[in-house]
Formats: C-alpha cells, structure tokens, sequence
C-alpha cells in the first residue's frame, strides 16, 4: 500500500503562476451548470491567463471583484488527482483560501436533487489523499469551515442536510453492498474530489471549506421533488463562505 512521506519538498513541485494580479482567495466550481450557463456567459468576469513554464498559456481562469476583493474562478479537473494538481498550482501562486462546491451523488432518497449537503467528513476510497495525510478510513472537514458553511446557509435561510461523503475515484465499482453498508454508518453523498481534496488542504495548511449539491440518486427514486437550483445564489454563497473563513 501507499507510504505516507511528509516531506513536504518533492521532485517535482507546483510553480508558481505568476498571476499579473495579485489574487488571495479562489472558488472552485465543480458544478458544469454554474460554470457554463452563468459564469462564463458572464460579461462582468475578467479572464485571467496564465502561462506556465513551457509557455503554454491558459485562460480558463475568471476574476471577479466583490465586496472590494479579488477571487478567482476556477472549473477544475474532475476526480481527487486532477483537481489537486490545480489546487496546489493555485496555493503555489499565492491563494491562501479556497472554496469549492459542486454535485454529488446522493445515498438517501429523502434527499431530494439539489439539496444542499455540509460534509462532515469523506471516506477516503480514492489514491490522492495518502499522498497528503497518513493512512486512515476518513478525513475530516474543519470545524471552521463546517461552521462558516452553516452561518451562511442560515443567513440565506436555506435548507441543507449535514452528513458522511464517500469518495471513490473508481466510478464503476460503487455496489450495492457497499452502498449498503455505509448507509448504515451515516453516508449520505457520493463523490470524487473531496477527500483528497481536504488531505491537501491540510497538508498544505490552508483554508479550505467545501459543501455539495445533490444530484443523481444512487439508492433508488427520491422521495420528494427536486428543489430549484439557483446558479447564481450558488455563487454567492461560495462568496459569503469565503468571507467568514
């Protein structure tokens, strides 16, 4: 199995971006519909290029300037790797804090599509986060960022379930029996970043915080009907979460 090295000095290492502006704080967005129907039809959103050491540029990146601070905009890799590679490209080029959201998998069919979820914890069935953090079933979600997620929802009186996220990068083996067994121990999401995600953000002692929309039903048909999903609240919510961190 994997050994954990805590070395924070590897071969290979992030650079840094160099970004012409200077910019502290970061939203991941995760979620396509966000990111393609509202923040890139978004005329107000800056792009910001970046090049990296061979030259190549990227202007997938968008800037935007709210309540007097500059955040920048970011649709990540799928999957615990590729987005932890971005993520570390970002703290290596100065971003000191970092919100992400985006769709789950949900486990319990009273949880209707679009719910929003606090993940408490993430089981850790993916391979990125053993690079991050010693060997352990779970990583865990600060209670600081569990707390500036939930002081948000409240302030904008949304709904929200609090529960476990199983992390699997391997889609294709989520079973029934699996699904089963972590039912019973609270898990209420399925998703593919978060662990490694958190892993990272500890490692790299950073602010991270991360919430989840639920999406698709793995345990069966919902309950209830699927609740409206508000691209741009979606947004600001992310930004109000950055603030309390």
């Amino acid at each position: 199995m994997i050994e954990f090295d805590n070395n924070k000095k590897a071969i290979f290492n992030p650079q840094n971006l160099n970004f012409e502006t200077p910019v502290k704080q970061a939203i991941l967005v995760f979620d396509d519909d966000v990111w393609e129907d509202y923040i890139l039809p978004n005329k107000n959103l800056e792009t910001m290029e970046v090049k990296n050491n061979r030259g190549r540029v990227f202007d997938t990146y968008r800037i935007i300037n709210k309540n007097n601070k500059l955040t920048l905009l970011v649709s990540p890799s799928t999957g615990g790797s590729g987005s932890v590679m971005e993520a570390e490209l970002l703290i290596a080029s100065g971003i000191e804090k970092m919100v992400a959201f985006g769709t789950c998998g949900s486990m319990n069919t009273s949880i209707a599509k679009n719910t929003l979820i606090v993940p408490i914890i993430a089981k850790r069935e993916e391979g990125t986060s053993y690079h991050y953090l010693p060997p352990s079933d779970t990583v865990e979600q600060s209670i600081e960022s569990i707390a500036a997620i939930e002081n948000t929802f409240n302030k904008y009186k949304k709904d929200y379930e609090k529960g476990n996220i199983w992390t699997i990068d391997a889609v294709y083996r989520e079973t029934s029996s699996k699904l089963e067994k972590l039912q019973n121990m609270g898990y209420i999401g399925v998703d593919m970043e978060l662990a490694s995600l958190l892993a990272m953000a500890k490692f790299r002692e950073i602010k991270f915080a991360e919430f989840l929309i639920a999406d698709d039903n793995i345990a069966g048909t919902p309950e209830k009907p699927d609740k409206e999903k508000n691209l741009e609240e979606l947004l600001d919510l992310s930004f109000s979460i950055l603030d309390k961190m």
